[in-house]
């Protein structure tokens, strides 16, 4: 069943509703959003939305944003964009973009010179966390970012199908064959948060937008064929890395 997004730009904020110590909590807390969309980095940007967001009491309307905006010199977006941007790019932090090594074999694919029986030689497992998507879950993202901060999502992975969909499986496999561990371990981890970011934001609605259920979906079920065939692919007399 798919998740509903609703659109709740509007609504009350949902945690920290009270003033923080009255207007010199705002204005620094200001002071610190326009610093860190100056800066344009991503941990920076939340966390001083979030500090907005709490001493104001509420959810900073457009206008707040606005004054932000003009205070900053970029013409790479408005502030608004840039905020939702950052919240889209939230990472999980428990894992390296969707994967760790794995605990059997400590990452090298290898244990006592054979084949790691749980990671089939790739040396790397899923986050039980975010379930391989290396995202921060989307239920932390503010309600009033939600909406616009999974539309990004979506968006990005729509760019990444579209380059997965220039190459057959044959030939990826083909390719995959002349890969050392390393090299097959990266290409295993790209595919395999892919197909994690496929399966989520096929279980994602926002508002009417659903044209990309179908084709993520079916994306997600050829990736996970790929990387069956690729845990097959065991390396054979080749060095632990």
């Amino acid at each position: 069943m798919r998740a509903q997004i609703p659109d709740v730009s509007d609504a009350p904020a949902a945690h920290n509703d009270h003033k923080n110590g009255g207007s010199g909590g705002f204005d620094e807390a200001m002071e610190n959003l326009v610093e860190a969309i100056s800066e344009r980095k991503v941990e920076p940007i939340r966390i001083a939305y979030l500090g907005l967001r709490s001493a104001n009491g509420k959810i900073p309307t457009r206008e707040i944003l606005d004054c932000v905006g003009r205070s900053i010199t970029s013409k790479s977006g408005s502030v608004w964009e840039m905020i939702v941007s950052a919240f889209s790019h939230g990472h999980c932090v428990m894992c390296n973009d969707g994967v760790s090594p794995c605990r059997t074999c400590h990452g090298s694919g290898m244990v006592n010179d054979y084949v790691c029986p749980d990671c089939d030689g790739l040396g790397i497992e899923v986050c039980m966390f975010c379930a391989g998507t290396g995202w921060s879950d989307h239920h932390d993202i503010p309600a009033e970012i939600r909406p616009d901060a999974i539309l990004r999502r979506i968006k990005h992975v729509k760019k990444d199908l579209a380059i997965l969909d220039k190459v057959s499986e044959a030939d990826m496999l083909a390719s995959a064959e002349k890969l050392d561990p390393h090299q097959k371990r990266e290409l295993a981890s790209r595919l395999i948060r892919l197909q994690a970011r496929l399966t989520r934001m096929a279980g994602v609605e926002v508002g009417n937008d659903t044209e990309h259920v179908a084709p993520f979906s079916a994306a997600a079920a050829r990736i996970k064929r790929f990387l069956e065939a690729l845990r097959l692919q065991h390396p054979q007399d080749e060095e632990n890395q």
